[in-house]
């Protein structure tokens, strides 16, 4: 599964995410810093393995006679380097890695990349890359010494594994970020396996600040110093990470911003009950001249709906999401991009999605067909290779569509936002083929609907965008996933309601809106709305109701209002 990962965060211009007052270097950044850390930050006392390991088991993580086990969590009783056989040593940066590198020895023994771990976990581990992994990918799920298939409690304690990746649980994933970005800095001019760690990079940048360092690993790294004469700076000052691999800080959120948990202030008014979220196809918007032809448009469609979330169709840049914003008077507000192809005109396709929303992002992926891992542009978004399940009746066609997911931990919200392919000609063919194109994205997403929905219980999952096929075309909707007699041969929405994806069954709130959506012509008349909502958790929203005007484009806006809890 490819990860890409935007860690461009504009909470952290001011001030680090662990709160610390000063920077490190704080004009420096790239190579000269690099150089730097290494000056101030290389251990000035080599150990021996054993004496690393005395010093790790027996004081350093020892509290009481017991010592967590990173990987999983576990306490484990010992007074000294336990049996290698049960627990052993993670070298988080893997021994094999660094095997050609000058004085290896010592980087053997640095404790700032040692951590206890049961020694099965370990050699699940082994020399993989760390990796977001699918759990429909996971092969082995690691809460104790011994594996599991599939987890029976809260996901986020579990490790989980494959033949090639490797990820920790949640709460040590920032720790094994900087423990990484300590090896690559402070022994980085010794043949280290330098692209084995850029294949992570943009994964352990996210790591880094989703999982921010807490009093117990700043803590640990001062007793490292006790002993080896050094701290890990990526500990004590979040922001190197920024300037270390020189990632861009843009002055406002752009394509897949993280504005971290506790970076910033709420932005729920105590007052209100509910927040309005939006899906509009706001109708090819090719280039920022487009945009500017449209600024009217956008400025009344701000004044009007005044939405909280805006889901957002045919654009085609983030630069372009970013001038809509501020057009809509929303300046201030996060916002993210898909880009998911290019046409042959160098011009992103009209099938982008965005996102605009007042409350920050926790997390943004790209569940793209075909992830360009385009690690250059710090301005793409988390990028996963879109799956779908192997079932009959669903055809196993190309596609270059995708969806973008945006979580919100603050609403307990998580959204996806699709733009489907439309039909073509007048032949069933034609449109069967494109029926078959929306029915693997549409799996796809509830895929991922069904994984959010095991792994964040307490939240509600929206989907919406522009499915190009109306919900109640009695023409084409099927129920289920086969082209029988007497079946429509268009699943897209039954994939969505019918339980024909696992036990899924969201709730539309757009189904009798008694209106078609999309005005341009009578192409969908008496087929209901292609601008569509679904939704888990249907108590907390409310109907679907159409705009009054499009705006510009040739698709009405549609909105629901979520009931904030109590």
């Amino acid at each position: 599964m490819h990860l890409r990962i935007i860690t461009v965060i504009a909470a952290l211009l001011s001030i680090s995410l662990i709160g610390l007052a000063e920077e490190i270097h704080p004009d420096k950044s790239g190579t000269e810093l690099i150089h730097l850390l290494r000056q101030d930050f290389t251990p000035t006392v080599n150990l021996s393995y054993r004496n690393a390991r005395e010093e790790m088991f027996e004081s350093i993580d020892n509290d009481n006679g017991e010592v967590t086990l990173v990987y999983t969590g576990a306490k484990y009783q010992t007074n000294g380097i336990p049996n290698h056989n049960i627990v052993n040593t993670e070298h988080t940066w893997a021994q094999s890695k660094f095997k050609h590198a000058s004085d290896k020895h010592q980087i053997k023994s640095d404790i700032h990349h040692l951590f206890a771990t049961y020694s099965q976990v370990n050699s699940a581990r082994s020399n993989n890359a760390f990796a977001e992994i699918p759990d429909h990918d996971t092969r082995k799920w690691w809460l104790s010494s011994a594996s599991e298939e599939s987890p029976t409690g809260d996901i986020g304690r579990y490790s989980e594994s494959t033949s090639s990746a490797f990820e920790p649980r949640e709460a040590h994933k920032g720790n094994v970020a900087r423990a990484m970005f300590y090896i690559y800095a402070i022994y980085g001019d010794r043949d280290l396996d330098k692209q084995w760690f850029n294949s992570q990079l943009n994964t352990l940048i996210a790591w880094h600040f989703l999982d921010p360092a807490d009093d117990e690993e700043i803590e640990r790294t001062k007793q490292i110093e006790l002993v080896q004469g050094n701290e890990n700076p990526f500990v004590l000052d979040s922001s190197l990470v920024l300037r270390v691999f020189e990632v861009d800080t843009p002055t406002q959120p752009v394509s897949g911003l993280l504005s971290m948990r506790g970076a910033t202030e709420s932005a729920l008014d105590e007052e209100s009950d509910s927040i309005k979220i939006v899906t509009w196809n706001a109708r090819e918007i090719f280039s920022l001249a487009d945009v500017n032809r449209r600024e009217e448009d956008f400025l009344d469609f701000g004044g009007d709906i005044n939405p909280d979330i805006v889901m957002i169709q045919e654009v085609s840049s983030i630069r372009q999401v970013e001038r809509i914003r501020d057009y809509m008077g929303l300046t201030g507000y996060y916002f993210c991009c898909s880009d998911f192809e290019q046409n042959d005109r160098g011009r992103y396709s009209s099938f982008e999605v965005g996102v605009i929303s007042r409350f920050p992002f926790d997390s943004v992926v790209e569940n793209d067909p075909s992830p360009d891992n385009n690690e250059n542009n710090p301005e793409e978004p988390f990028e996963f290779e879109m799956n779908y399940p192997e079932l009959d009746g669903l055809a196993d066609v190309s596609t270059s569509r995708g969806f973008l997911r945006v979580r919100i931990d603050e609403l307990k919200l998580i959204i996806n936002v699709t733009h489907l392919k439309s039909s073509n000609g007048n032949d069933g063919q034609g449109d069967h083929k494109n029926a078959q194109k929306r029915e693997i994205v549409a799996a796809a997403i509830a895929t991922q609907v069904n994984r959010d929905r095991a792994k964040y219980p307490d939240f509600s999952v929206l989907v919406a965008g522009d499915f190009n096929v109306g919900e109640t075309d009695s023409g084409k909707n099927g129920s289920s996933l086969t082209d029988d007699s007497g079946d429509g041969y268009d699943d897209t929405h039954a994939i969505f309601s019918g339980g024909l994806i696992g036990d899924l069954q969201m709730k539309s709130l757009t189904h009798d809106l008694g209106i078609e959506t999309y005005i341009a012509s009578d192409q969908y008349a008496g087929t209901g709305p292609i601008d569509c909502i679904y939704v888990t958790g249907e108590d907390r929203f409310t109907p679907a109701s159409p705009g009054t005007s499009s705006f510009g484009s040739d698709h009405l806006p549609v909105t629901t209002r979520y009931i904030l809890s109590e």
